[in-house]
């Protein structure tokens, strides 16, 4: 603002434990005999039946109980074994051991879109006997995977390459699954990083508040108060500078306009000493290309002017300062003053 000076329940029964031991060793006997003489065959079924009697000999039911199971395995005697069969004393082919399965998710296979140069890469790993899964990944630029960019043994499901990848250029991916016993490979998947170019405004407005014009009243000014509050910059954080960042995955040259006029007088409008900008990287040194950009004051424009060269992409250096300066003639109408600048990539 430019102003003038002011002044359900169960049942129990009790068996006799001397005649359900004797049908059981009978028939461990019977099925070690078979073993020896090879009656019993691999993938067969084979069947234990009792008849549960109570403790006055009477059978609890007419009904027979029986299991049935495939053999697979003579396991005869290995009662420690959580497959052990009790009632007929062998390995059922159900048990058999499960291979882990492997499959990719992200990036999705032939994606070309991709933007981030530190790519995330998941997958689902199963395992039916819950065994722990280590994987192992490759990411190549090579389909056969020779010379991986990227080879990390994790048991996490995800990973980050901690290696920059380039833009424009296809990269092939595949995981390792082990369980301890199996490695099971995934399929190979392919994804490309596009160049993206984009930048944002951390900073997107500033506010020099009141400074001095006396307008139409100078003769009744001190001069030395003129002079002392009609020019104020950016220069020292007080206000604070535009910031621009970097958030494609290129280096960005910049150029800047203003879509406004600032001031109204004749002699302060647009490409004039009264309203010129800079940039600078107080914040991020080393930010961008200081010898091919606009480090000096500049007047500002209605049309496009290179503003700086080559700000950086990296995460930790992406941002530069955009200075501006106000020099208010003493003839510039009273009243508030603002200009829409535009930041854009060429």
């Amino acid at each position: 603002m430019i102003r003038p000076p002011r002044p359900r329940k169960e049942k129990r029964f009790k068996v006799d434990k001397k005649l359900v031991v004797l049908p059981i060793i009978l028939l461990m006997m019977v099925l070690l005999v078979g073993l020896s003489q090879s009656y019993i065959t691999l993938g067969s079924t084979y069947s234990s039946k009792l008849t549960l009697v109570s403790s006055g000999g009477v059978p609890i039911s007419s009904a027979t109980y029986s299991s049935d199971a495939s053999v697979s395995q003579a396991a005869i005697g290995d009662t420690e074994s959580s497959n052990y069969k009790t009632h007929v004393g062998f390995w059922s082919g159900a048990e058999a051991y499960h291979k882990p399965t492997i499959d990719l998710l992200t990036p999705t296979n032939g994606n070309d879109s991709i933007h981030d140069l530190f790519t995330e890469f998941t997958w689902d790993g199963k395992d039916l006997d819950n065994d722990p899964l280590e994987y192992t990944i490759w990411v190549s630029n090579s389909s056969d995977l020779t010379s991986p960019v990227l080879k990390n043994i994790t048991e996490d499901e995800n990973i980050t390459s901690s290696t920059e990848l380039k833009v424009d250029m296809t990269y092939f991916w595949r995981v390792e699954v082990y369980d301890g016993t199996y490695r099971i490979n995934s399929s190979i998947w392919n994804f490309t990083i596009e160049s993206y170019q984009a930048i944002e405004m951390t900073v997107n407005a500033t506010d020099f508040g009141e400074m001095f014009s006396c307008g139409a009243h100078c003769d009744m000014v001190n001069e030395s108060i003129i002079n002392w509050t009609k020019t104020n910059s950016t220069e020292d954080n007080n206000p604070m500078p535009l910031v621009v960042r970097n958030i494609g995955n290129i280096p960005l040259n910049l150029t800047i306009y203003a879509n406004d006029t600032l001031f109204t007088h004749p002699d302060s409008l647009l490409n004039t000493s009264h309203f010129r900008f800079k940039v600078d990287n107080r914040t991020e040194p080393g930010s961008f290309n200081r010898l091919l950009s606009q480090t000096s004051w500049t007047n500002m424009t209605s049309y496009n002017v290179s503003l700086l060269y080559e700000l950086n992409n990296s995460k930790e250096n992406d941002e530069a300062d955009i200075d501006l300066f106000l020099n208010v003639s003493s003839q510039e109408p009273w009243g508030k003053k603002d200009s829409t600048l535009v930041i854009q990539v060429p």
